[in-house]
């Protein structure tokens, strides 16, 4: 986990928040790489590590059958009795030495469903409708906890009246044309047209993949090529640094857990030191990909000016569910994108004439 956590703040670097906020940032353009690089090597034939996954047919099947069992519907059974897993529509009755208490009974309202094994109901309960036929009562003994939420039920030995009114399981949906019809995919009617959409699918994330590991390759050899001094663009680095503290503050509020408790729980981290340190590390890579960003562009004799970023923004307004450049700066960092558009560039420049090998497989790299 904290090693794909490496990677989503470095391939996000530029991103992490050009939504509009009050955080300085000194954008990229205003920063003057020649600061605080005293040198940088040659980088017109880098070596990068990539490997494009090729989509078989098996890939193609897995996915489907993994959409099919993630749709599986709940289906009424007769002839056989309720077992483990099974949805049993019951109505019920609970009494307390022979006399009904208040939220025990659902007699006269519809049935509810009861997942058999979901633990929904107190010990002992779910267990002993196990071997019902539709339509049967049953008298089940069961004991609430000592714990029970309401003192007046703690640890009283209860008998409920159970009616089994139906019995359903859960089942993988056939694979048909019909079926497949009604999954609404466009112009996707038949399990072949399915077939060719899901191969499409899974190019297309095998392409992303590739391209996110190309990325990466490419970011950490522009820190490798590049001697940085000891001094750094402070407020750039508590851009980075505030902005992932604030953005996983807001993931661990989610959860409804303190931060401390999130990342140990969540990321992995065996404490909040490690945390912080990780954090501290990846706003300093992100800022050196910026510095050397800059000098790679400079070198390069090359700009990226506000009508190239105008010009990118309305051809991407989509994906920002904006309607014009105009609204995007309405609710985006302007500035930011415009270090996106720097960071983009520069990395097109390294990877333009790069040998791309596979990756070298390593035990971690095995093991993830």
């Amino acid at each position: 986990m904290k090693k794909k956590l490496m990677a989503v703040l470095t391939v996000a670097a530029s991103l992490v928040c050009m939504s509009a906020c009050s955080i300085s940032s000194d954008a990229v353009a205003d920063l003057n790489p020649e600061k605080y690089i005293t040198a940088i090597s040659d980088y017109s034939n880098l070596t990068l590590e990539a490997t494009l996954r090729e989509v078989t047919d098996e890939m193609v099947d897995n996915r489907i059958q993994s959409n099919l069992a993630n749709s599986m519907e709940d289906v009424e059974v007769s002839g056989r009795a309720l077992k483990n897993g099974d949805i049993a529509n019951i109505n019920y009755e609970g009494k307390i030495d022979g006399v009904k208490f208040d939220g025990g009974s659902n007699m006269g309202e519809p049935g509810y469903d009861l997942e058999i094994g979901s633990g929904m109901f107190i010990p002992g309960f779910e267990e002993g409708l196990i071997g019902m036929n539709s339509g049967e009562t049953r008298d089940i003994t069961v004991t609430f906890p000592a714990e029970y939420p309401a003192e007046q039920l703690a640890g009283k030995e209860a008998v409920f009246t159970v009616v089994l009114n139906s019995i359903k399981e859960k089942q993988i949906p056939e694979l048909t044309d019909e079926y497949v019809a009604g999954l609404g995919i466009e112009n996707v009617n038949t399990i072949d047209g399915l077939k060719t959409y899901m191969r499409q699918q899974l190019e297309i994330e095998a392409q992303n993949d590739y391209e996110t590991q190309l990325n990466n390759s490419a970011m950490q050899k522009m820190i490798e090529i590049c001697d940085f001094t000891d001094e750094i663009p402070e407020d750039r680095y508590k851009y980075y640094y505030d902005n992932v503290i604030n953005m996983d503050s807001q993931y661990a509020a989610q959860f409804g857990v303190d931060l401390d408790t999130f990342v140990t729980g969540y990321y992995g981290f065996a404490d909040t030191a490690a945390y912080y340190k990780h954090v501290e590390d990846s706003a300093m890579q992100a800022v050196q990909i910026d510095l050397a960003s800059g000098m790679i562009l400079k070198n390069a004799g090359e700009k990226v000016t506000d009508k190239m970023v105008e010009e990118d923004i309305a051809a991407n307004l989509e994906n920002y569910g904006v309607t014009s450049v105009e609204e995007f700066k309405e609710n985006y960092n302007i500035d930011e994108y415009k270090s996106y558009l720097i960071n983009r560039k520069a990395l097109e420049i390294i990877k333009e004439n790069a040998k791309i090998v596979p990756p070298v497989q390593t035990a971690d790299s095995v093991s993830e």
